[in-house]
């Protein structure tokens, strides 16, 4: 304005929900002076010097003047109001549908108003953050810890206490040993949020304690979309380095289909074992020894470890795609279909080292500091994965919704290994051969419905299907040894040293829910809801397995060497030299009774929850979810198909799972969250299946326990909330839990290999804090405007207490309390890290297209085994990364990105004992990636 002027600002709320009006008008009454409100209510209006009348009015709210209001010269007077909402003026529920939910500040703003404490990371942050696998971005989650690069644990907490759920419905896992879905099988592209829900509501399946991992989809492109990139680098542990290989099937191989050929052939037998001792009911031989030649002959048994070729390079490409258009006025219909594929080879220099039971004192303090096992070696492993979405969203008015979602991911890994060193039975080199497939399909179907005439009831649902396959075909593992007194010596197969190892899951899981939600005006009109809904879910898994081992006929012995001697003219059927026999080695069929099982669970859920507010600055969320859970896990004898009652796991559980959250929203940027809540964690079938896999001859073998219970586990939290700006937050989080028969992966002493199983331990807690922050740096300099920076850390201090071992011939001693023979009766609970933290320095710059974020995470020492029987513990040892992602913005959509992790190469070390004694050693290379990628 020219000439002298005053100022008058303020901000202007809804008188009865307390929120801004946006858009609203600020006039002076007969001038033509005036302004309107910005996102957050707030106006600013210059006058001439002068007495006027000031009109505010909002088309949703009763109009205010307010008459004699001054300006003088050089003043600024700041007037607040309030304004009443007309009556039947609350259907505003429109402008929200066209929000922007991919976001930053969107989804902060539905982080703010939800029930639940949740971290949120929107597409905006994803794409900054790198894109590609939702593993390699959800790290950077407040407590998030990422494992192996793709299993995502939250505030340190292990597989068991979170699940992952994706638009809501279920997602199995295709791994037999845990639960958590590996999140690199799901391409970025088809998410709008990754959305982590730290505390429990009865909307939400109860079985979480650390946090509910919530994919979802995106929205309805309101134009045409197409997003592509294509990227190729390189590891710096692998890449032009010597890698270890097999012959393999290139064909199949590159595109995850590899478990085909090295499938289970069709000669071998399913009714009796491929064995010349197998005999029938009448206890004659099944087999001739010309038949079982014929079983050894059809077996995949090129054992043959390869060198000389050096790492390739890694590449990565992805496709988005997606259109949306109106069929008719008022409706919305839109598809988007999002793939990817990765191929890169990863070589790990491996070191192993476990020690007997008598180089500890009963304190656990080393004593003879001989390792019984001390293997080193290396291990390459080919990664190839696809996967696909597909999205159908139709709305054919502003009340009802529909959507059918599909989803395929597979992938495979192609490991070699070679490890030599010196373990109880002597020196010996060992080789594995393995070819493992995994694949998950979903598919879902759901819909959500407004019906005005009974008061807006809200409806919404969902059906799924998924399934989840493992198949690991011809596991070849072979044992050399060689003359003590001779290292020249050649290599000789041991007596037991030639194995071959089918393994097959399959998991078929069905979920489906059904929500009513009737929003309605309390006394003072502020809006609360009533929520109820129902739950169902059924998962039905298969495993197969059969084992092969190839001994050596009478009187003749293996060819020496390491080459591939398991070769046609080398297999007989078992005659001996005496009778003429010439092939040294024979097929016998080793598979155990109790090796494979069949498993099923139900769980049938109904729950209702309340959300009332009280007055505007203070709400209640609360209410109760109810889960019946029947689980059966039955060790089948794969011939006869007869069950295994004695090893056989039931369990049936009703919980009633109440939770209450009490919210106060200071102001309209600030919320305080006071939560408390009862969740469960339930066994998982391998972890009750009494089969035991062998990683190796002087490795790790895993031992399945029937008869574990569910644990139970009660939830503090406290959260305080600061919503600076639409894309700013600072939060600071306090939490306890505490578990009642926690389950925990124990180490017991075996013979050749360490024995790894599952107890339940008496009870745990753990106490914890968080702190996080995201803050642009222009309050400190306009100039700073383009960067910001973050930072979350969490704390945990947890504690596990056992009672005092007991011997079963004292009388005061139970049955479950002589086999807990866990060495440390107080100690952190098993997977807790104490510390997690993620911080990131960002730089966009909007007008060149220029994008750079560094980010760092670092996880702080855990045990990751726990020791028995005077074994001290095993701890795995802190990790700390940094990464490195840019992006430049070369023409229009076009632009070049340049990404950098693992930075500082730091190893993964497992330690045992107060001596940090080594148990395992390895550094995974810095991946270093340059791309281009194109945005329409």
């Amino acid at each position: 304005m020219k000439g002298d002027s005053g100022t008058i600002r303020g901000k202007l709320k809804d008188a009865t929900s307390g929120q801004p009006l946006i858009g609203a008008y600020v006039e002076a009454i007969g001038t033509p002076y005036k302004t309107k409100t910005d996102l957050e209510g707030n106006y600013v209006l210059e006058l001439p010097p002068g007495t006027y009348e000031i009109r505010v009015r909002s088309d949703a709210n009763e109009p205010r003047r307010v008459s004699g209001v001054v300006v003088a010269k050089g003043t600024d007077e700041t007037l607040n109001y309030e304004l009443q909402p007309l009556a039947g003026a609350n259907q505003v529920v429109a402008v929200k549908a066209e929000m922007n939910r991919e976001s930053e500040g969107a989804r902060l703003l539905q982080r703010k108003e939800s029930a639940a404490a949740r971290d949120i990371m929107s597409r905006d942050t994803i794409q900054k953050s790198g894109s590609g696998s939702t593993a390699s971005v959800a790290v950077r989650i407040v407590g998030a810890t990422v494992i192996d690069g793709k299993y995502l644990f939250v505030r340190g907490l292990g597989h068991r206490y979170g699940n992952t759920l994706f638009d809501g419905a279920r997602v199995p896992s295709p791994e037999p040993d845990i639960r958590t879905v590996p999140l690199d099988i799901f391409p970025t592209g088809a998410l709008s949020a990754i959305n982590v829900q730290k505390t429990f509501t009865p909307d939400v399946p109860g079985d979480f304690a650390g946090g509910s991992v919530q994919l979802e989809s995106r929205e309805i492109p309101k134009k045409a979309l197409l997003e592509l990139s294509a990227r190729v680098g390189a590891n710096t542990a692998t890449t032009f380095r010597p890698i270890l290989h097999e012959g393999g099937f290139p064909g199949a191989d590159a595109f995850g289909f590899g478990n085909l050929p090295r499938g289970l052939p069709s000669e071998i037998p399913t009714s009796y074992p491929a064995a010349l001792g197998a005999q029938d009911e009448n206890f004659k031989n099944v087999w001739t020894p010309k038949q079982v030649a014929r079983f050894g002959e059809s077996l995949y048994t090129d054992t043959r470890v390869r060198r000389g070729r050096k790492g390739p390079l890694n590449g990565t490409g992805t496709a988005t795609f997606g259109y949306g258009f109106t069929p008719h006025d008022g409706g919305k219909l839109g598809f988007l279909v999002s793939a990817t594929y990765r191929n890169q080879t990863q070589t790990l220099r491996e070191a192993w080292k476990w020690y007997p039971l008598d180089a500890f004192d009963g304190d656990g303090v080393m004593g003879s500091g001989v390792p019984k096992t001390n293997l080193s070696g290396m291990r390459t492993v080919t990664n190839v994965q696809w996967s696909t979405v597909g999205l159908i969203k139709y709305e054919p008015n502003k009340d009802n919704k529909l959507a059918a979602s599909v989803f395929y991911s597979r992938d495979a890994d192609d490991e070699v290994r070679e490890l030599e060193g010196t373990t109880e039975n002597g020196t010996l080199l060992t080789t594995r051969l393995r070819y493992a497939m995994r694949s998950v399909l979903f598919t879902r179907l759901g819909g959500a419905h407004t019906i005005p005439k009974a008061k807006n009831l809200k409806i919404d649902w969902f059906g799924s299907f998924a399934q989840a396959r493992r198949d690991d075909p011809s596991i070849r593992d072979m044992v050399y040894q060689r003359d003590q007194n001779d290292p020249s010596a050649p290599w000789q197969l041991s007596g037991s040293g030639a194995t071959d190892t089918f393994l097959a899951l399959k998991d078929n899981t069905e979920s489906g829910a059904v929500n009513f939600t009737m929003p309605f005006k309390q006394w003072r009109q502020l809006e609360g809801k009533v929520k109820i809904g129902a739950w169902v879910e059924g998962k039905q898994r298969e495993f197969d397995v059969r084992r092969f081992i190839f001994a050596t006929a009478p009187g003749l012995s293996a060819p020496s060497g390491t080459g591939n001697i398991l070769i046609n003219k080398n297999i007989g059927g078992g005659e001996s030299a005496a009778n003429g026999g010439t092939a040294p080695f024979v097929l016998n069929e080793t598979t155990q009774p109790i090796d494979s099982y069949r498993a099923h669970q139900e769980i049938y859920a109904t729950y209702g929850m309340l959300e009332l507010p009280f007055v505007r600055w203070f709400r209640i969320a609360g209410g109760a979810r109810f889960e019946a859970n029947r689980q059966f896990v039955g060790p089948y004898d794969a011939f006869t198909g007869e069950t295994d009652e004695e090893n056989t796991t039931k369990i049936r559980d009703n919980n009633v799972l109440p939770a209450l959250s009490l919210i106060f929203p200071a102001t309209d940027k600030m919320n305080v969250r006071i939560s408390g809540t009862q969740t469960v964690a339930r066994p998982e079938f391998r972890e009750v299946a009494p089969f035991l896999f062998t990683d190796f001859v002087g490795g790790i073998s895993v031992l399945g326990e029937p008869g574990l219970d569910s644990s139970k586990i009660y939830n503090g939290d406290v959260r305080w909330e600061w919503f600076p700006s639409a894309e700013e937050v600072i939060a600071v989080s306090a939490f306890g839990k505490y578990f009642e028969n926690p389950i925990e992966r124990t180490i017991k002493p075996g013979t050749s290999n360490i024995l790894v199983s599952f107890q339940n331990a008496k009870l745990a807690y753990n106490l914890g804090v968080e702190f996080e922050a995201r803050k642009n740096l222009e309050f400190m300099w306009k100039r700073l405007s383009a960067f910001s920076v973050g930072v979350n850390f969490a704390y945990v201090y947890s504690r596990v207490k056992l009672g005092d071992a007991c011997n079963i011939s004292d009388p005061d001693c139970t049955s479950e309390m002589a086999q807990d023979v866990s060495t440390s009766r107080t100690r952190p609970l098993q997977g807790q890290a104490p510390f997690v933290i993620n911080a990131y320095v960002d730089y966009d710059n909007k007008k060149s297209g220029t994008g750079v974020r560094v980010l760092y995470n670092a996880v702080m020492r855990n045990i990751a085994f726990v020791g028995g029987l005077g074994l001290p513990d095993v701890y795995a040892e802190a990790i700390h990364q940094l990464d490195f992602v840019g992006r430049q913005r070369i023409y229009k959509g076009l632009a070049a990105s340049l990404q950098v992790q693992n930075i500082l190469n730091w190893p993964t070390r497992w330690r045992q004992g107060p001596e940090r004694l080594h148990n395992f050693d390895v550094r995974r290379g810095a991946n270093i990636m340059i791309g281009l990628s194109y945005d329409l």
